[in-house]
This record gives structure tokens, C-alpha cells and sequence, in this order.
């Protein structure tokens, strides 16, 4: 079967809203599960349930059919995200572009930044989606 992996934020981020838009369409289209990927950084020191994650999502975008919501813990957002995905053997990843700090959009100007879903389509083999606002 094929898999669609979201990686999230929580709580919910804007990107991660948009995200959980496309992916109902994204999923329907290609006939997937969806794997909706939390990452507990260990450094923030907070546990994530499963139970919150998803009824946040259903709370703001309804329940997403064949969907499996995952924690993982690491200390590495990007690192932890693509293991994942390699793990689930996914095919897609659908991300939302999030809106940087003023102080990353500063320093952006003085050293060139890449956004997440260029870093990490690097590292994976599968197509990666992502939407903005």
C-alpha cells in the first residue's frame, strides 16, 4: 500500500494545518495510508500522546481515513523525519511551509537558508509536497 507521510507540529502549527489540507487529496488520489509523524524533541522535555495528536487533527480538519498517528522521540527534527520515512517505505511526504522567526528571516538574508523540504529531499527517495499558504 502506498504511504503519505505528514510531519507535524504540536500543538498544530499553520503549516501543519495546510498540510493536513492537502493530504486528504494527496492520499485520495494516490490511494494511500496516511502517516501523520510527530517528533517529541527530547530537549523540550514535553511527551505527546497519540490520543492528543490525533483529536487535535480531527478537531481541526476532521478524521483523516486510514490514518496512522506516530511519536517519535529524537533529537533531531529532520534526522528523526527522515528514518521515518524510510522506515514506513513512504512515497510521499506533504510538509507545510511554516513562517520563520523574524530572527531567521534576517539571518537568511546574510547566509542563504533552504527550507525543510529541500534538506530533506537530499537524504529521501520520494516525492515531497509542500504547501504554503
Amino acid at each position: 500500500m502506498n504511504r503519505v507521510v505528514v510531519p507535524v507540529r504540536y500543538p498544530l502549527s499553520p503549516g501543519s494545518k495546510r498540510a493536513f489540507r492537502e493530504v486528504r487529496s494527496v492520499a485520495a488520489e494516490r490511494n494511500a495510508e496516511v502517516i501523520v509523524l510527530h517528533v517529541d524533541l527530547y530537549r523540550n522535555g514535553r511527551k505527546v500522546r497519540r490520543s492528543e495528536l490525533q483529536a487535535a487533527v480531527d478537531a481541526e480538519v476532521g478524521p483523516i481515513p486510514a490514518a496512522e498517528y506516530v511519536i517519535r522521540s529524537g533529537y533531531l527534527f529532520t534526522e528523526t523525519i527522515r528514518g521515518e520515512i524510510e522506515a514506513q517505505d513512504a512515497e510521499t511526504v506533504v510538509t507545510g511551509r511554516g513562517r520563520d522567526a523574524v530572527w531567521r528571516r534576517v539571518l537568511s538574508g546574510l547566509v542563504r537558508r533552504r527550507s525543510f523540504a529541500a534538506t530533506l529531499s537530499e537524504s529521501v527517495e520520494c516525492s515531497i509536497i509542500e504547501v504554503s499558504a
